[in-house]
């Protein structure tokens, strides 16, 4: 395993040499900077290195080359020979502007980057591109294509696979907001750096990331190449905070822990939002350790997994896999967290339990009240087909969510997205039950405290809340995959710190 570090390297499209200036002042956490002078030409290089304090890439480009430079290019060779006159660290040139190399002197410390950003995004003829590349000298080889769909970003970690088995120095990734993640994995993968925008204002290209996100969040200049690749699978992930909340405790821990081998369970966590599981599982399962299962995938991945953990099996639902020596292990963490939770509160449950909704989350909430031997568990829902096979899977009693049936439960467990941003109006049908409830229980984790959790409070229950679930479950779900125990307080510090905002 290589343990080279990952870079960030910053790309700037300065108006007016006051503005770079400016600019330069806001990337002391990059690595590295890109200089585009497209606007402003040529600058005074030796001072702008200086006052950078970082090796600088300097690049003009055409509109051709999705640049803005105007002038021609007498003026442009003119502004790569004074940066290679003044000793800049790189010069990036177009693929197509290839000529500009017949006269320009370019010697150490100076080193070429050779560019190229074109539209396929078939392997072979990447392949082909890539080698054509490199029939001009340089001394790294950047190849940008178009990402069309998540699944075009397999194509980066197959390039640089390739660049690395020829000992090609690359920087290899989609262009697009499709290729975003792919950024993320050339990051972990082998890439010289990873190109970021100084913030969300100042992307010089689609799918870019800010610094402040792949330094604070990822931590992408800290990862080793090879680093373990673990993520969320699942549709739709708009409100999916997991990314951020994973990627800041493998940081933390790393910086916190004194034991030498924590470094060394490093992750990086990417989101996978794909409604479709199949076709996700052939093209991706060989580049991933671990996996988050969310809504609609919960069931789907089970038949892919080689062993299942007793809490898989007694719920047939699996929400966190991970790959042990080459072979896939399923458990089911929302089961173990909401058996945590409502195991403090088992001395109420006398009076039975009612479960709302028919999905996934249900399976794992009636399996938790199982174990807990809770007596009288009924189960209420929209879906009377997903209703009466999760009743008779269970051994327990559906009830239509319009019937008449007169409950008295002591506990309520409400498993479905109802009250859930944008819709916090919402509440379930379930208010003619709080008279008898002691405890209330919303898996909806946004916002933390739901309507329907608010009625529940006013009329006297202790309430659970969903972020407690999230924040139980995702603590069982990062020692999975990193082998690395975080306690439910410390789990709770970092969404406080760094999510909860």
């Amino acid at each position: 395993m290589s343990w080279q570090l990952s870079k960030l390297c910053v790309s700037l499209l300065p108006e007016s040499l006051d503005h770079l200036q400016a600019l330069l002042k806001r990337c002391v956490k990059a690595d590295l900077i890109e200089l585009r002078l497209d606007h402003i030409g040529q600058i005074p290089f030796k001072e702008v290195r200086q006052q950078a304090g970082k090796p600088l890439i300097i690049t003009v480009r055409l509109a051709s080359e999705g640049g803005f430079w105007k002038g021609n290019e007498k003026s442009r060779r003119e502004i790569f020979q004074q940066a290679a006159n003044a000793g800049m660290d790189y010069l990036d040139i177009e693929y197509i502007s290839a000529a500009l190399l017949q006269d320009l002197e370019i010697s150490p410390p100076t080193s070429l980057i050779i560019s190229r950003h074109v539209q396929e995004n078939n392997l072979e003829s990447l392949m082909q591109i890539f080698w054509e590349m490199q029939q001009l000298p340089g001394n790294v080889y950047k190849l940008v294509y178009r990402a069309e769909q998540l699944e075009d970003c397999v194509l980066t970690l197959n390039l640089l696979r390739m660049a690395e088995e020829n000992k090609i120095k690359a920087i290899i990734h989609g262009m697009g907001e499709a290729g975003s993640t792919s950024r993320l994995l050339g990051a972990v993968r082998g890439n010289l750096w990873s190109y970021v925008s100084l913030d969300t204002t100042t992307s010089t290209a689609e799918g870019q990331i800010s610094l402040e996100m792949a330094h604070d969040i990822y931590g992408l200049n800290s990862k080793p190449e090879n680093t373990r690749i673990v993520g969320l699978v699942g549709f739709p992930l708009a409100q999916s905070q997991g990314w951020k909340l994973h990627n800041r405790l493998i940081q933390q821990t790393k910086q916190t822990s004194q034991n030498p081998a924590d470094k060394r369970r490093d992750f990086i966590y990417l989101n996978f939002p794909v409604p479709e599981f199949q076709d996700f599982w052939i093209r991706w399962a060989k580049y991933l350790d671990g996996l988050s299962i969310t809504i609609p995938h919960k069931r789907n991945i089970i038949r892919e997994l080689d062993y299942v953990a007793y809490s898989v099996e007694k719920s047939g639902v699996c929400n966190t896999a991970i790959k042990r020596n080459g072979r896939w292990w399923g458990f089911n963490t929302d089961m173990l967290a909401i058996y945590d939770l409502i195991k403090e509160y088992e001395d109420h449950f006398s009076g039975g339990a009612l479960v709302y909704g028919t999905g996934a989350t249900t399976r794992s909430a009636v399996a938790a009240l199982r174990e807990l031997n809770v007596k009288n568990i009924y189960l209420k829902g929209r879906d009377r087909a997903a209703g009466l096979e999760i009743a008779r899977e269970f051994e327990v009693e559906f009830i239509p969510e319009k019937s008449s049936d007169k409950l008295y439960p002591e506990l309520i467990i409400q498993t479905t997205p109802v009250g859930m941003i944008p819709h916090t109006e919402v509440v379930p049908p379930l208010a003619n039950h709080l008279a008898s409830a002691k405890v209330v229980f919303d898996v909806v984790f946004n916002p933390p405290v739901t309507r329907f959790l608010q009625q529940a409070r006013t009329a006297g229950c202790q309430i659970i809340s969903g972020v407690q679930m999230y924040l139980r479950q995702a603590s069982y779900q990062f020692g999975l995959f990193s082998g690395i125990p975080v306690s439910p307080v410390e789990i709770e510090d970092v969404w406080k710190m760094w999510i909860q905002q």
